[in-house]
C-alpha cells in the first residue's frame, strides 16, 4: 500500500495546486514542488522494487511511508475542507491560518519524504550489494542457461533435457485434470434411473480443492441440464441469510416470488423433477432452515450440496464423495496443463517438480502458482523466489490455505494493480 498511498497523495497535491489553473492558488509553491519531487522518486523506486516479504527492514520502511503518506494527505484534506466550508466574518481568519498550517504541513512532509528517500534508497543499495551477482548470470557463466548471443544452443550438445506431457491427462478442463473419476460418479448419482426418492449427495473435501468447480461442471453438463426440469444454486457460506438463500433459489426456480417464499418455492417445486446445488455449506443448522423446502415426489430430484464438513453431509444423510488430494502424476499434469506447454528446460523442470510437490496435491495451490509462473519472466532467480516460499502458503491450517496462496498472487502485482486490486475488494 505504500505505492498507493504515494500516488494518492501526488494525485492530490497536482490536483489541487499544481494545475495551470488551480482550485486553490498560491503565491509560493516551492514548498508543493519540492513534495512533488519527492514523491516522484519514492513512487519510481516502490515501482522497480521486488517483493519485500523476505526483507523485514524493507516492509517496515514501506509501513512507515504508507503512515506518512496518509497522515500528510488526510491534515491537507482537513485544512482544505476548513477553507472551502469557511462563511461569515471570521471566513478571511479561517483562510490564513488554514494557509499557515499547509505551509508546515508541506515543509514537514518535505522533511520526512527526504528521510525516506535516502533510506529507501539505502535500502535498496545494500540489498543489491549482498545479493551479488544473480542467479541466472552465475548460471550463464557456468554454461547453464542460454546467453545474450543471436544463436540458439544446441539442447542435446549443453545436456538439456525437457519434460514429456502425460498421454493420460484429460484435456476437456484445466481445472478438472485429475478429478475425471469423482465427475462421472456425481454424474451417475445424479441420474440414477433406479433412485427414484429424493436423495442427497455431497462432495466434500478442504478449501482449495475443486469442490465448487465440480460441483458447475457437473450443474452445467448436457446429460444434466436435459435430465431436470427445474435447476437451481445458491452459495451459502458461512455467514448466511435464510430469506435471500430462498429468494435466490425462487429466483431461479420462477421468475417472481410471494411473501411466504418457503411455500412458494416448495409449490413451484412440486412434481418437479429438480436438482439444487447448495454450495459451500458450513452448518447443519443452513441445511434445517431450507430442507423442508424441497418435496420428495418419488420422481428422481436430486440435492447437491458442497462442504468443507464431513458432519454436515452426514447430517443431511447424503451420499458423500470425497475429494482426494492429487497425486504426484496428476499434480504434475496439472501444472503443464495451466502452462499448456509440454517441454520445459531442466532447470525450469526442477523448480517446477519442486513447486509442484510443495503444493501438497492442492488443486488451487498448483494452479495459483503455476499461473503466476507462466506470466513470469524465464528467470532461475525468480521462479526460485517462488519455490522457496511456496511451503509458506500452503502448510499450516488448511481451511487458510486459500488465502495465503491468494496471497501470494497478489503480493506478485505491480504495486498499481495491488492498489486496484484492493479497491475493488472494497465493494466485494
Amino acid at each position: 500500500m505504500a505505492y498507493a498511498a504515494v500516488t494518492s497523495l501526488m494525485g492530490t497535491l497536482h490536483l489541487q495546486f499544481l494545475q495551470s489553473q488551480p482550485p486553490l492558488p498560491l503565491e509560493n509553491k516551492q514548498e508543493i514542488i519540492s513534495l512533488h519531487e519527492n514523491l516522484g522518486i519514492l513512487q519510481e523506486i516502490l515501482e522497480k522494487s521486488e517483493i519485500a516479504n523476505d526483507n523485514s527492514a524493507m516492509k517496515g520502511l514501506e509501513a512507515q511511508i504508507r503512515d506518512v503518506m496518509f497522515k500528510a494527505e488526510e491534515r491537507i484534506e482537513m485544512e482544505l475542507s476548513t477553507i472551502y466550508l469557511a462563511k461569515g466574518w471570521w471566513k478571511r481568519l479561517r483562510i490564513k491560518a488554514s494557509l499557515l498550517r499547509l505551509r508546515g504541513i508541506f515543509n514537514q512532509a518535505v522533511t520526512q519524504t527526504d528521510y525516506l528517500k535516502k533510506k529507501l534508497i539505502k535500502i535498496k543499495s545494500e540489498k543489491q550489494l549482498a545479493k551479488g551477482p544473480s542467479q541466472d548470470e552465475r548460471m550463464r557463466r557456468r554454461g547453464l542457461l542460454h546467453g545474450s548471443t543471436s544463436s540458439q544452443p544446441d539442447l542435446e550438445r549443453e545436456n538439456i533435457t525437457v519434460s514429456k506431457f502425460s498421454k493420460n491427462s484429460s484435456k476437456f478442463d484445466i481445472r478438472m485434470v485429475g478429478y475425471e473419476k469423482e465427475f462421472m460418479l456425481i454424474l451417475d448419482k445424479l441420474r440414477q434411473q433406479s433412485a427414484k426418492q429424493l436423495q442427497i449427495v455431497s462432495i466434500v473435501g478442504m478449501g482449495g480443492i475443486g469442490k465448487t468447480t465440480l460441483a458447475r461442471k457437473v450443474y452445467e453438463h448436457p446429460s444434466i441440464t436435459s435430465h431436470f426440469d427445474k435447476r437451481a444454486w445458491i452459495t451459502v457460506s458461512q455467514e448466511y441469510n435464510v430469506e435471500q438463500m430462498l429468494q435466490r433459489l425462487i429466483g431461479c426456480v420462477i421468475a417472481a416470488s410471494n411473501d411466504n417464499l418457503a411455500e412458494s418455492l416448495r409449490k413451484h417445486l412440486k412434481d418437479q423433477r429438480y436438482l439444487i446445488v447448495m454450495d459451500d455449506i458450513w452448518s447443519t443448522t443452513a441445511w434445517d432452515s431450507v430442507q423442508r423446502c424441497f418435496p420428495d415426489d418419488n420422481n428422481g430430484s436430486r440435492i447437491l450440496l458442497t462442504s468443507r464438513l464431513r458432519e454436515v453431509a452426514e447430517y443431511a444423510n447424503s451420499s458423500t464423495v470425497n475429494m482426494p488430494f492429487l497425486d504426484t502424476n496428476k499434480s504434475w499434469n496439472l501444472y503443464c496443463n495451466v502452462f499448456g506447454k509440454t517441454e520445459f528446460l531442466s532447470v525450469f523442470e526442477q523448480i517446477g517438480r519442486d513447486i509442484v510437490k510443495k503444493c501438497n496435491g492442492l488443486p488451487l495451490a498448483i494452479i495459483v502458482v503455476a499461473s503466476l509462473l507462466s506470466k513470469t519472466q524465464d528467470a532461475v532467480e525468480k521462479w526460485s523466489y517462488v519455490a522457496e516460499n511456496v511451503s509458506r502458503f500452503v502448510n499450516g491450517d488448511s481451511n487458510d490455505a486459500c488465502s495465503r496462496i491468494l496471497y501470494l498472487s497478489y503480493n506478485q502485482l505491480p504495486h498499481h494493480l495491488k492498489a486496484c486490486f484492493l479497491y475493488f475488494g472494497v465493494f466485494s
